[in-house]
């Protein structure tokens, strides 16, 4: 399948989800561009038929350009060590909400420790970190 005309980007690309996602994109035909500041993320995870931005996914500008024309987007840029959450709160609240109020992805995390294998959207959140609810107050930003 050629996806040449589908221009698509991945935030924090050169981290371990984002660039295998990357790989993937890339081996079915997509022009793709990483976004990544590369405080979690390694460079040389991001394969040279990308196009790369190190930026911190709250810097507006490189927004712009990184996604103009792009017809998909995947969020997974974060600080999500739960440990920097807590020692860290307002920088990584700053990254992980205000920066997805820009895109966004959610996680997993706002369920905590459900027991309800595969989780439905149905299920209550019970956020166990700050990490959990940065997603879950990100979740509700974009309801409203």
């Amino acid at each position: 399948m050629n996806h040449d005309q589908n221009i698509t980007v991945v935030t924090g690309g050169a981290g371990f989800i984002g660039s295998h996602l990357v790989d993937l994109l890339l081996t079915q035909g997509y022009i793709v561009r990483v976004v990544d500041s590369l405080i979690a993320g390694k460079r040389e995870c991001v394969p040279a038929a990308a196009t790369f931005f190190e930026a911190d996914i709250r810097d507006a500008e490189v927004l712009k350009e990184a996604f103009a024309g792009a017809q998909l987007v995947f969020h997974l840029a974060a600080l999500p060590r739960v440990q920097d959450t807590i020692e860290h709160p307002t920088e990584t609240h700053d990254v992980n909400v205000t920066g997805t109020l820009r895109v966004f992805a959610s996680s997993a995390a706002i369920y905590g420790d459900n027991q309800h294998i595969p989780l439905r959207e149905e299920e209550p959140p019970e956020p166990l970190s700050p990490y959990a609810l940065h997603k879950l107050v990100s979740e509700q930003y974009l309801r409203l």
